[in-house]
């Protein structure tokens, strides 16, 4: 890449240097440019089924286009006002940086906190007067709840327009509740791949669907895009098959970074080339297979089924399935293992792990979620482990997943002994986990990431203790106190290195000891064998 300065000294002898303010001074020409549109503009990295991440390259073209078309399709204008509710390390934050930059407006840049926890949320679509915002299904959801249980004047969101669901699929109930409340605020149901520069469809929902609605469905492509549903042989399907959601056009990137396999596997040369729509001439006119399931609807919008493979959506993330699998499988004491994802309500997927240890010494749930934590990001890890003597096999020799216990009638099997609240603060905090964690009952000595606890619902524990008993809590104090009673000491500024906790260490550290040389036995036995 050029440098601007030296291309600047190289043509002059001197530089001037002009006010701000002073624009009628400024040479009209405009400066060389650095950068051809199909160059790459940033990578994004994805999960893979083979646990090796793909970073996905996408270019200046696709990226602005995806801006533009937005643009076009909400009808923005240099008066809005962008919430950056998304990780840098995502697709969806792109635009939100970097939206006003092409229109003007500006983004209001808040804190994970903020996004997470939804009173937090709420003010700051208030106070910032927020007109797009942009939530994945589990934060859209948290916020309704935390909305529905304001009064008629306290919940007015005056200055919003657009509510914009990503990520995941969005359930019929939610959309329509949020419609009662806010009939003039449109809901956006987006979907697209971070390879083909974020949101390549969308539908603008503007009234409660029917009762008999099954699916929000995610609409028609935007400019410049060409959308087809394919079967295996890459043959058109007609309105009402399913088949793999497919795109073309500027928004497609380059591919994977030095992944020709890959690359090739899923940008595919264009058979179906629209005349109409002429790339430049070094761009190939390429089709990238989402993976993803879908058919035409008979009013030209496409309804998502879900993943062909067994790829997934977790809160926002992109997550394969094989790729926790992959991980799990390293762990000494693992034979077998499958994961999948279980819908326990509309808008709430968790994944669930099935577990075949090697020997008679089964690892426990806190030692399998403990191994995991230092290979996988939180959205990864399972919120619940089932230890099974074998796994279903269907006829055909492969892992039978239908046949697989049902996750319904299962909680994870914890190690401490179930331990009645003594007090209120305990019983108050009790009550606060099941409502969030969604269990009938919770003992003071369970850990609240055993229960299935993650990052979303451990910002909405703090978000009510903080509330109820400790305004200064910190959120890194319930990653220290993960039991209601280790918790309800601190709140109550109790010593932690009390006798009673001391000897509960103490039995604590004889029992794994005692695991850990039961396991190294068994182990040096086997080879022996």
């Amino acid at each position: 890449m050029k440098n601007y300065k030296n291309i600047l000294l190289a043509n002059q002898e001197s530089l001037n240097i002009y006010n701000k303010l002073d624009f009628e001074q400024l040479p009209s020409e405009n400066i060389e440019p650095f950068n051809h549109a199909v160059d790459p503009a940033y990578m994004l990295y994805t999960s893979g089924s083979t646990g090796l991440p793909k970073g996905a390259i996408v270019r200046h073209d696709g990226a602005i286009n995806h801006i533009y078309a937005q643009f076009d399709e909400l009808k923005l204008t240099e008066q809005f006002c962008f919430l950056q509710s998304a990780p840098s390390s995502t697709d969806i934050s792109v635009w939100q940086f970097l939206a006003p930059l092409l229109i003007g407006g500006k983004t209001v840049i808040v804190d994970i906190e903020t996004v997470a926890i939804p009173d937090k949320l709420f003010k700051a679509l208030k106070s910032e007067k927020i007109t797009v915002v942009e939530l994945v299904p589990a934060l859209f959801g948290g916020l309704l709840e935390y909305i529905s249980g304001l009064g008629i004047h306290d919940r007015e969101l005056p200055d919003l327009k657009w509510m914009m669901v990503v990520g995941e699929a969005v359930s019929v109930s939610w959309v329509n509740k949020w419609l009662q409340i806010y009939p003039e605020i449109k809901i956006v149901n987006a979907y697209g791949p971070t390879e083909a520069a974020d949101d390549i469809t969308q539908f603008i929902v503007n009234k409660p669907f029917d009762e008999n609605q099954r699916t929000v469905p995610i609409g028609k492509p935007l400019a410049n895009l060409n959308i087809y549903i394919l079967d295996e042989q890459m043959q058109l399907l007609p309105i009402g098959v399913p088949g793999e959601i497919c795109v073309s056009g500027i928004g497609v990137g380059e591919g994977y970074w030095k992944n020709e396999e890959k690359t090739n596997l899923s940008f595919v040369p264009n058979p179906f080339p629209d005349a109409r729509k002429k790339l430049p001439e070094n761009r190939r006119d390429l089709i990238y297979k989402t993976g993803d399931l879908g058919r035409w609807l008979s009013n030209g919008n496409i309804e998502f089924l879900g993943r062909i493979d067994h790829q997934m959506k977790i809160r926002g993330f992109r997550v394969e399935l094989g790729e926790i699998e992959t991980f799990l499988s390293q762990h000494p004491n693992v034979r077998e293992n499958i994961v999948i994802v279980h819908q326990e309500e509309p808008g709430n997927l968790q994944l669930v792990a099935y577990v075949v240890a090697k020997t008679e010494l089964v690892p426990s749930i806190s030692e399998l979620r403990n191994f995991l934590k230092e290979k996988l990001p939180d959205h990864m890890l399972p919120s619940t482990f089932v230890i099974l003597d074998n796994l279903p096999i269907a006829p055909s020799g492969k892992v039978d997943r239908k046949a697989l216990p049902k996750p319904d009638n299962l909680r994870p099997i914890l190690e401490t002994a179930y331990v009645l609240p003594r007090n209120e603060m305990e019983h108050t905090i009790a009550d606060i986990w099941q409502k969030v964690l969604k269990v009938e009952k919770v003992g003071i000595q369970d850990n609240f990431f055993d229960l299935g606890g993650h990052s979303l619902n451990v910002l909405q524990v703090y978000s009510k203790l903080r509330e109820l008993f400790k305004p200064d809590l910190a959120i890194t104090d319930l990653f220290k106190y993960p039991t209601i009673s280790s918790i309800a000491r601190y709140l109550n500024q109790e010593e932690d290195d009390s006798f009673e906790n001391q000897s509960d260490k103490l039995n604590e550290q004889l029992e794994a000891g005692k695991a850990r040389l039961k396991q190294r036995f068994l182990q040096k036995r086997q080879q022996n064998l």
